[in-house]
């Protein structure tokens, strides 16, 4: 619809040019006036088989090596006469034939504006038909050329010329910045990195910034000419400016005015800096055509590994450092909420503290997992599932026919299968949490409870497996306890400061050792921490396997323990080489 009313006021005829009247076959697209749809045809007619054969996909498939192979026969097509219109001119007594030239040069700086734009591809293309039309009338063979090198198959079809007399020639203003040669931007980039000397590139205020940043941040990092991203620079820059409104002008002088390059060392953190100032992000770069954002990304390539300290968060997410920018962003948040965080720990965050420590998870860096992680809650949703110091919920709904006793048999059964997924969780945990702790000498290291019991909804009773209704199998919990001692070790990171007091330390202070505590020499021994033992520690150990032996029928798991231990200090003195 713009199309068309705009070669009206320009004085052409759109009824008698062919492609002006496809646009009215696409339908209107004014929300008032809703295009009427063709009735389908299931009845067949010789125009659609011509229309077939004339079309680009037959003349390509006949030219293609499978039909010489396959030895098929070219169809003939009868190609229609071509329609003329006789004696097709321009109306010059409309509002904008006199301007024609003017028009014309603005929409081709548009035109390659759009270029720059993955995204406007499309607009392109359909601006091009617009163009080749008024350079063929306007006698224009170099446009002409430029285009039909854009868009050869596109151009190829138009081929109706309208006829501007010698008179109506000299009623047209020719515009001092119409050019016999057309700007293009890509030669001006070309000319750019090869070192040639080049004009000044004409570009519209306000339209064009895409143009004029990619002009300016080639003369920077290209040339090196600081220079370039001045307003009062006019060596690659040239301003089309007629009828531009004031405030337009002012706010281009503010986005312009902006300078931090200054402080800058090299050309790579100016240029980052200015577009950063700019407004420019890295989806304006996806948008950029690879090879003209090249130089750009190689800039961006060069500030990421050492960016400044005192960069904002737009220029860390620009280079594609999203850990700075979410620090550079939380940076004054910490610093004002450290003293009332401090605060309301020290006052009433006492059960909150507990509730962490019994997970055997609160040592993870949490602010380093939310800079890594700074879009979702996924760490916080791993530490929910690998928890087990929570009772479950146990979810069983009672029939009308199911009694009391029942009723109690079906929740603990149900619990002794929710059981088997709490007791699988210690390795998990593990994995998790490796080498993440660093443990103080003289604090003990927290080992998580494994909770075996439910709550059932809705009055929140307890549920547990101690009330012999169900059968449950002997020791059921005991390697699952063992793999909860070894999830807890696996914490101690190798460079840990720790001795032998300290895993003694570890002992609880009963004779009978557990079964987490043997899971914890075992992850010390992985860890290379068991090699610490002192030879008094080691003996007292010694001498409880000798005393377990005497009785080795009624060991109990937990007693695997010294077991372990022996295994584990000959694997230890085995990698220093003393065997």
């Amino acid at each position: 619809m713009f199309v068309i009313c705009l070669m009206n006021l320009m004085g052409y005829n759109t009824d008698r040019l062919k492609w002006t009247r496809n646009l009215d076959l696409e339908g209107s697209l004014s929300p008032v006036i809703a295009a009427k749809k063709a009735r389908p045809s299931e009845v067949g007619s010789d125009e659609d088989w011509e229309y077939l054969l004339s079309c680009d996909y037959h003349h390509n498939f006949e030219s293609h090596l499978l039909a010489g192979v396959l030895q098929l026969d070219p169809l003939e097509v009868l190609h229609p006469k071509e329609e003329t219109f006789p004696n097709l001119g321009l109306d010059s007594t409309t509002l904008l034939f006199s301007h024609i030239p003017a028009i014309f040069f603005v929409l081709h700086l548009i035109y390659e504006e759009l270029k720059l734009d993955n995204l406007m591809r499309e607009g392109a293309r359909s601006l091009v038909i617009l163009l080749y039309q008024l350079a063929r009338d306007l006698k224009l063979d170099m446009y002409m050329d430029s285009y039909w090198r854009d868009y050869p198959l596109l151009v190829k079809a138009l081929k109706q010329t309208c006829k501007i007399e010698q008179a109506q020639t000299r009623l047209m203003h020719q515009p001092p910045f119409l050019t016999a040669e057309p700007p293009s931007i890509y030669r001006w980039l070309s000319s750019c990195l090869n070192g040639d000397i080049m004009s000044s590139f004409p570009y519209l205020p306000g339209i064009c910034e895409r143009t004029k940043l990619i002009v300016q941040s080639f003369a920077l990092y290209i040339l090196g000419d600081e220079k370039a991203l001045l307003q009062e620079s006019s060596k690659y820059l040239s301003r089309i400016a007629a009828g531009q409104r004031k405030q337009q002008t002012e706010e281009d002088n503010k986005r312009l005015s902006l300078n931090p390059c200054a402080l800058s060392s090299s050309l790579a953190t100016k240029l980052v800096v200015s577009l950063t100032n700019l407004g420019f992000t890295l989806k304006d770069l996806e948008t950029v055509p690879f090879g003209v954002a090249l130089p750009i990304r190689d800039a961006i390539y060069h500030c990421r590994e050492q960016p400044s300290s005192d960069w904002s968060e737009a220029a860390c997410s620009l280079i594609g450092r999203q850990d700075l920018s979410k620090q550079a962003h939380e940076g004054s948040l910490h610093k004002t909420k450290s003293a009332i965080g401090h605060v309301l720990l020290s006052d009433g965050g006492s059960d909150t503290e507990a509730e962490e420590e019994e997970d055997g998870m609160n040592d993870m860096n949490q602010d380093l997992m939310s800079l890594i992680w700074n879009e979702d809650l996924r760490v916080q949703e791993v530490r929910r599932l690998l928890q087990s110091t929570h009772p479950v919920r146990v979810n069983v709904v009672q029939m009308p026919e199911m009694s009391d006793h029942e009723y109690i048999e079906e929740k603990e059964n149900r619990l002794l299968q929710l059981c088997q997924r709490t007791m699988a969780l210690p390795p998990g945990r593990g994995m998790f949490t490796l080498f993440s702790y660093h443990p103080v000498p003289t604090e003990p290291l927290p080992i998580p409870k494994l909770n075996l019991t439910g709550r059932a909804p809705p009055r929140n009773t307890t549920v547990d497996l101690n009330s012999g209704n169900i059968d449950v199998p002997p020791n059921m919990a005991s390697w699952a306890s063992f793999h909860n001692g070894v999830a807890a070790g696996l914490k101690v990171a190798p460079a840990s400061q720790i001795d032998s007091a300290w895993i003694v330390y570890n002992r609880q202070k009963n004779t009978e050792l557990t079964n987490e505590y043997a899971g914890l020499l075992m992850a010390l021994g992985l860890n290379g921490h068991l090699s610490k033992l002192t030879t008094m520690s080691i003996h007292d150990y010694l001498s409880k396997v000798a005393h377990q032996a005497l009785r080795w029928r009624t060991v109990l798991i937990g007693n695997r323990t010294h077991w372990l231990l022996v295994l584990l200090l000959a694997w230890s003195v085995l990698g220093m080489g003393v065997i």
